[in-house]
């Protein structure tokens, strides 16, 4: 990464944050954009979803704002009945409006491209039963975000 940086390379890394806090500070100066994924607020939620808790990457964002130079944009999956409630919305703005390093919000809309895929591998898709958005929620949950002060991007609309 140090040639990328001295031949002037814009270096990203897309991460959940579920890493050693030593790691991440060591690679901090080699960054210029930190892409940070937030699933849900709630840590017993967040393990029921992903397997693990989301301690470690709430505290390593956290440390990443005070001690990062580099932009942060945090890319949030938005999936229909599981962390679109107002609830969590609430907590995840109230969190990272509290933050500064925070250039936007990428919001994700679920999508069902991937299910194909799945079947292909002869895998089980445990989301199938989930729908997509309408474009009218998208934009009341930017809104409601955006109400928070957040520079909210909608991907895909």
């Amino acid at each position: 990464m140090d040639t990328l940086k001295e031949n002037e390379f814009h270096t990203v890394l897309d991460t959940c944050g579920h890493a050693p806090w030593g790691l991440l500070k060591r690679i901090i100066p080699r960054v210029d954009l930190f892409l940070y994924d937030l699933k849900h607020m709630d840590s017993d939620v967040h393990k029921k979803l992903t397997g693990r808790g989301n301690d470690l990457g709430i505290s390593n964002l956290e440390k990443l704002d005070r001690e990062s130079a580099s932009a942060i944009r945090v890319r949030v999956p938005l999936i229909p009945g599981i962390n679109d409630t107002e609830r969590n919305l609430t907590e995840m703005a109230e969190f990272l409006g509290g933050l500064s390093r925070i250039e936007a919000v990428d919001l994700l809309p679920y999508h069902r491209i991937g299910i194909p895929k799945y079947r292909a591998l002869g895998r089980d898709y445990k989301l199938d039963y989930i729908g997509q958005y309408e474009a009218s929620r998208l934009i009341e949950i930017r809104q409601f975000l955006s109400s928070f002060g957040l520079n909210v991007v909608l991907e895909g609309i």
